[in-house]
């Protein structure tokens, strides 16, 4: 027997509006469900560390490893007089019929020592450098301004087999860092020299330190040969995960 059909009118009226009123509040919507929920991982920031291109690539004349490249402002001399491009550890431009006189050594914690960087220069200094001398270059990146960092990387200098006759080819004495940041009122251009005295066809590591005032900074490489009328060939070896922040 139906129990509501025993009950008073108005007690069974008060009853059914009791039970509507329940059902409606246990009922939640899908859109509450999704509003309460708690605990959801926001998505992870995701901090880039700071980069040097490595240059390792193919080999030719006035040919570049990823993210490097000529630089080809007034202050350097032209491509034909002063060539640059990425040469082997044992040859020219990567030419097997130009080798070095002498081969650069292995560099034992390289990842991949296949190529390297080759400028040449006709300057002594860098008050004879307008016009004689070559340079390339690229841009550390994921620098945060106020942080110290630390750049690691190799230089040497070697004479190749075949010469031009018009050249008086030396090994280079030294070598030059110009680091700078391309932002308006940033601190002038760093210079970092890199002494290759007796040191001929090996390589000099170099470490150098440098707090940051950009998100980025230009890294220029260029030589120098022992005297005017000298004429040399320098190169510059990066690993990859050369770039360290110290603090």
């Amino acid at each position: 027997m139906d129990v509501m059909k025993k009950l008073p009118i108005g007690l069974g009226l008060a009853c059914m509006m009791m039970l509507g009123s329940c059902s409606k509040e246990n009922v939640v919507s899908p859109e509450a469900q999704i509003a309460g929920k708690s605990g959801v991982s926001p998505a992870p920031i995701i901090l880039e560390l700071p980069s040097l291109a490595p240059t390792h690539g193919t080999t030719g004349l006035d040919v570049y490893p990823l993210k490097w490249e000529r630089n080809n402002n007034n202050y350097f001399g032209d491509l034909q007089k002063l060539p640059t491009g990425t040469s082997s550890f044992t040859h020219l431009w990567g030419d097997p019929s130009n080798p070095w006189v002498t081969p650069l050594p292995v560099i034992p914690s390289g990842q991949n020592t296949g190529s390297i960087l080759t400028i040449t220069t006709g300057a002594s200094s860098w008050q004879d450098e307008l016009g004689k001398g070559s340079s390339v270059k690229s841009v550390i990146k994921n620098l945060m301004p106020g942080k110290h960092y630390t750049v690691k990387f190799y230089v040497a200098s070697t004479i190749p087999a075949i010469q031009d006759s018009s050249v008086n080819c030396v090994y280079a004495k030294s070598a030059r860092i110009a680091m700078f940041f391309p932002k308006p009122n940033a601190p002038s251009v760093h210079d970092y020299p890199v002494d290759l005295t007796n040191s001929n066809a090996n390589w000099v590591v170099k470490t150098i330190t440098f707090e940051a005032h950009y998100k980025e900074a230009v890294f220029g490489f260029s030589a120098y040969a022992p005297k005017p009328g000298q004429y040399s060939f320098a190169h510059i070896y990066v690993d990859k995960n050369s770039v360290k922040k110290i603090d």
